[in-house]
């Protein structure tokens, strides 16, 4: 069965993490702003899509990455709803998503346009129907998924409003690696890696937006 990048940040030990999120104030949204948009983010709130030709276009991926996390902690703050994430996913995907059904609700799939690669993991965009949206890279050896797992708790420092936290393991999946801040707008962002197959060396890293719950 697929894992999608919620499986075990969204259930089990990490529920009570969830339940404790919280809304955040202007001034905490501002610096938010401030982390993902530069010091030009306007001081009243998110940047406006439409205050530069394309927000996302961006040559650092890291940057392009924070976009679309503000942009995914608004939308799941606000409840996440349908033409919300179908908004995403018209502004993000390559092509119309592919719907899959998963335990934890409906799943849309994509590639994002442009492609979005760091240390040769290519991300994918999942959109769920429980108030989640994140990005995995899949089908990296341990090796590389520890390396981008590091290069993207290190690019989280400017994206969290609190400290990284490592988050409770399950008995079942002992290795599993997951890091989890709260964001701007209340959802927490949730940051790790798991293993797909372990005989085959097959690793996954995501980067997911949890809505408060």
């Amino acid at each position: 069965m697929v894992r999608y990048v919620w499986d075990d940040v969204r259930i089990g030990a990490l529920a009570g993490l969830l339940a404790c999120a919280t809304r955040t104030e202007q001034t905490t949204k501002a610096a938010w702003d401030r982390a993902i948009h530069g010091p030009e983010a306007r001081r009243n709130g998110r940047s406006n899509p439409s205050d530069s030709a394309d927000p996302l276009a961006h040559d650092d991926p890291w940057t392009r990455i924070g976009v679309m996390l503000s942009e995914a902690a608004a939308v799941v703050a606000d409840g996440g709803d349908v033409a919300a994430v179908e908004g995403l996913a018209k502004r993000w995907c390559a092509f119309e998503p592919a719907r899959k059904e998963s335990p934890y609700g409906n799943v849309r799939v994509c590639v994002p346009d442009p492609p979005i690669t760091v240390g040769g993991g290519t991300f994918t965009i999942e959109l769920g129907d429980m108030g989640v949206v994140g990005l995995a890279a899949m089908e990296l050896s341990d090796r590389d998924s520890t390396e981008l797992l590091r290069r993207a708790l290190e690019a989280a420092r400017r994206w969290c409003l609190g400290p990284l936290r490592p988050a409770p393991q399950r008995e079942e999946h002992r290795q599993d690696e997951f890091h989890m801040c709260p964001v701007a707008e209340g959802p927490l962002l949730a940051i790790g890696r798991f293993p797909r197959d372990l005989d085959a060396d097959l690793w996954q890293v995501s980067l997911t937006v949890l809505g408060p719950t």
